[in-house]
């Protein structure tokens, strides 16, 4: 734990585990999405894949929120990794004999697949306090975070191409190799002995009993509401009428306007990597000023005409979101107690997977009655909003990664 982040060879495993976790994750998905679009010649069926991802997603964390302080969490990383392994297999049997038995059995087994897996997210955040030094917290989350961004922006990319390249066996094959390898590696991560918070043996609390007790962290929360409905201006139907309707360009610039955000994103996570010690003194300053900054940028784009100005405000927010986020993760797993961080994260999920899907539903229907011009400039304001809330909380708004206020300890780590 004395070594620099990048000499950690736990946390290299970690970092290696994560990078298999979401390359498999997403080359399924899209494989998925691809095949049973080619089998059934349905949109229907082939949207009800992300659907149905989504609604195991939130039954899980309702489930992981309860009992996932029962694992020890090392071992459920590795069941994780070498179930979806498993699961991939009998999925790309399916897919492979084109549905013989039933479409109805590939949407179970994807159903099933994941539940397993939105465990994962939880579990791997609250094993980074154990081999990692708080000082580090913020370079370990930033590293993560870019290398996923990069991932994400070059799998959703090219992973169509890929799958054109690649037969459906192989394809499934690298899938199924990458969860096996990931949950491998796991098992390579050795603590040390006195470490005993990854077992929870005393009676679970209630779900939501870390969440009240926390000023920061309910004002996090309430934050992660007011911006998630923001973020739905940026889903592909609004962002689509965007760019016809307000900067009159094609779906070519609808691609340049995206990629350029994941290209800022990834700026973002390099800027947190190589500013840390600078960024963990004033988290909570940075958190307010991401918003605002957000709001500002978000404005600026609403506003104007110019594609080439678009993409220059969508590739600076890119940095700016990507910084508060990895911000409030690292604030996250610096104020909870490290048994309870993961029933935290999926305690939260409950709350906010759901709440999600139902902003894109508010926001469109505010795209059709006001326009899709007013409903950017809403979002600008509610980011606004979002970082008004943090600078007023003066637990928050003076956090940093050294000092942790007496009340705010108390009340989390007791």
């Amino acid at each position: 734990m004395k070594k620099s982040l990048f000499l950690n060879k736990n946390f290299k495993i970690l970092w290696t585990s994560q990078i298999l976790q979401t390359l498999a994750n997403t080359l399924l998905t899209i494989s998925v999405m691809v095949n049973v679009y080619k089998q059934t010649n349905s949109v229907l069926d082939s949207g009800a894949v992300l659907a149905l991802t989504s609604l195991a997603g939130f039954l899980s964390n309702l489930y992981a929120a309860k009992y996932i302080n029962s694992f020890h969490t090392l071992a459920l990383l590795r069941v994780v990794g070498w179930s979806r392994g498993v699961l991939t297999l009998i999925l790309g049997g399916l897919i492979v004999t084109h549905f013989t038995f039933s479409f109805i059995l590939l949407l179970i087994v994807l159903f099933v697949l994941n539940f397993i897996g939105a465990w994962y997210a939880p579990a791997r955040m609250s094993v980074i306090p154990l081999i990692v030094e708080k000082k580090e917290y913020i370079r370990a989350n930033g590293s993560l975070s870019v290398v996923n961004q990069i991932l994400l922006a070059g799998l959703w990319g090219g992973g169509g191409i890929l799958i054109l390249i690649i037969s459906p066996f192989a394809m499934i094959l690298l899938i199924m190799g990458s969860f096996f390898v990931s949950g491998f590696l796991i098992y390579k991560i050795k603590l040390p002995h006195k470490d005993t918070t990854l077992t929870v043996k005393k009676k679970a609390q209630p779900l939501w009993s870390s969440i009240y007790k926390s000023p920061i962290l309910i004002n996090i929360t309430i934050m992660d509401f007011f911006e998630a409905l923001a973020n739905a201006i940026w889903s592909s139907a609004l962002l689509l009428a965007f760019t016809h309707d307000v900067l009159g360009k094609g779906e070519d610039w609808w691609g340049f306007i995206n990629a350029s955000y994941f290209i800022g994103a990834i700026l973002g996570g390099l800027i947190v990597v190589y500013l840390s010690r600078i960024l963990e003194m004033k988290m909570g300053y940075i958190i307010a000023l991401s918003g605002l900054s957000m709001g500002l940028f978000t404005f600026m784009f609403s506003t104007t005409s110019s594609g080439i100005l678009a993409l220059i405000f969508c590739l600076l927010m890119g940095p700016l979101y990507q910084i508060r986020d990895t911000c409030q993760v690292t604030v996250l797993q610096d104020i909870i107690k490290q048994s309870e961080l993961a029933k935290v994260t999926a305690a939260r999920n409950i709350i906010l997977t759901p709440w999600t899907g139902v902003t894109y539903l508010i926001m469109g229907y505010l795209g059709d009655m006001l326009g899709v011009k007013l409903v950017f400039i809403l979002a600008a304001a509610l980011y606004c909003g979002s970082a008004i809330l943090a600078l007023s909380s003066k637990t928050l708004r003076n956090y940093n990664i050294k000092t942790v206020t007496e009340q705010e300890s108390h009340s989390i780590k007791a």
